[in-house]
């Protein structure tokens, strides 16, 4: 059986799933504003 994860580690999943939350957010806004660039030229 699998040991429960000490508060530490739990603590760095959790800043890890922050961080990767905050870069797919900066990469959708990215993406969304090259998208409507180039809507507006068509």
């Amino acid at each position: 059986m699998r040991e429960a994860l000490d508060e530490k580690t739990m603590l760095e999943i959790i800043d890890l799933a922050k961080e990767s939350e905050r870069k797919a957010r900066e990469t959708s806004e990215l993406a969304t504003s090259i998208a409507l660039k180039y809507q507006q030229r068509m």
